[in-house]
């Protein structure tokens, strides 16, 4: 009975759930619609195209640009499944309120640009996308608009670069109190990138804790590739250089101007490294996990062992059967 009552039941169960394209019992069965093309041309995104000079990162304003859909368009996002990622950058997220992190169906309310702007600022995001506004785009809180096509495309112009140098750099104590840091200077009309560290980063020589009155400047020459980024920095003098890219000890290995130098976290959640002097400096950061090294010399000696038991077996195979021993004579 239990065989009978599979064999009658599976082919039932398969029919009512399996997806179907026309059929005459379509009310009985699931029939999925046309799906729409997310690699349809559009206007907006070919002007963000057109436009960008330097790397940034691009938000959608509402349900606009769905977490992890920016990947479909290769641009960097904040929020889904980034590289920006780590837990110190989700401790970011609770300081500055990005809900759209924690919840990806979350809608990017526009009217909160005042206090979600300053934190894009620092996130390197230099571009904005909104639904279109029947007539003329709406203006929203510390951005420009720039193109009013099938969406209404925004700009920064306070959008942190992806890195630059300071002479100075600030201490913190909690990821709150890097945000009551951030916000001061942006209520004192100070919306230039600025270097701080948490207090127990022991960070040697150090630099002027003050902000006021530092030097900032944005790197150039950019070369971003799937596990490398290199920049340049014009320096005045000694100081840092900020890297807007996600902090991981030891799975990173850093040159200045071709010497290895250490790294470290700065802004919460990013990488920097010190500049001893004035000077043109070249910055190179190669991701290699901390026991990525070990990983292949074990590879290496796995498949060494795999072709040497592989020939022991067929040497082994191809020897002749020993004879048989002869029967002794009466």
């Amino acid at each position: 009975p239990l065989y009978v009552a599979l064999a009658l039941g599976v082919p039932l169960l398969l029919w009512r759930h399996s997806q179907y394209d026309h059929t005459q019992f379509e009310a009985y069965a699931f029939v999925p619609g046309a799906r729409c093309d997310l690699h349809a041309a559009s206007a907006a995104t070919a002007f963000i195209d057109r436009e960008r000079c330097e790397p940034g990162r691009v938000v959608g304003w509402e349900t606009n640009l769905y977490p992890s859909y920016n990947t479909a368009l290769r641009w960097e996002g904040l929020y889904g499944v980034d590289a920006l990622r780590n837990p110190y950058y989700q401790e970011l997220a609770v300081a500055f309120g990005l809900d759209h992190v924690w919840t990806w169906d979350y809608s990017n309310d526009e009217r909160q640009a005042a206090r979600l702007v300053p934190a894009h600022d620092l996130l390197n995001v230099s571009w904005y996308v909104a639904n279109r506004n029947e007539g003329a785009p709406r203006p929203i809180a510390g951005l420009e608009s720039r193109a009013h096509l099938d969406l209404d495309v925004y700009s920064s112009p306070t959008a942190w670069p992806r890195a630059f140098f300071t002479d100075r750099m600030a201490t913190y104590g909690t990821a709150g109190d890097f945000a009551v840091l951030l916000a001061g200077r942006v209520k004192a009309g100070d919306r230039q990138p600025f270097a701080a560290v948490q207090a127990d980063e022991k960070i040697s020589p150090p630099l002027p804790a003050s902000l006021d009155g530092r030097t900032v400047r944005a790197a150039t020459a950019y070369r971003l590739t799937a596990n490398r980024t290199a920049f340049a920095i014009d320096a005045p003098g000694p100081g840092v250089a900020v890297l807007t890219e996600s902090y991981y000890p030891d799975d990173f290995r850093v040159t200045v101007d071709g010497r290895p130098a250490g790294y470290f976290r700065i802004n919460h959640a990013f990488k920097g490294v010190l500049i001893p002097a004035a000077g043109h400096h070249e910055i190179v950061y190669t991701y290699w996990p901390q026991h990525f090294t070990a990983a292949l010399v074990l590879s290496v000696l796995g498949a060494v062992a795999l072709v040497a038991g592989a020939g022991f077996l067929w040497r082994v195979g191809g020897r002749p059967a020993p004879a048989a021993p002869s029967a002794p004579s009466a």
